[in-house]
């Protein structure tokens, strides 16, 4: 799964925590294979009693061993500077 992150760093994705969470922002890096750095994100949890709950966060870190599934989208466009 890392070597997979890493061809799409610097890509908006979803990424998937089996059933209960899904993660939408920018894949930034992967740190020594074992950790997912996003930023920018919205996490949807989703629980049977209470339905969607969402979060933001403009940094966040996930194991990748907690990753079942990721679908990368376009690449971030360079920033004007």
């Amino acid at each position: 799964m890392a070597e997979k992150l890493k061809q799409f760093e610097n890509h908006f994705g979803i990424i998937f925590e089996g059933n209960k969470a899904s993660i939408q922002g920018s894949i930034i890096e992967v740190i020594d294979d074992k950790i997912l750095r996003m930023e920018r994100v919205v996490k949807t949890l989703y629980t049977p009693s209470l339905g969607p709950a969402f979060f933001n966060a403009e940094i966040l870190f996930i194991s990748i061993c907690d990753i079942t599934q990721f679908i990368p989208l376009n690449p971030i466009p360079p920033t004007a500077g």
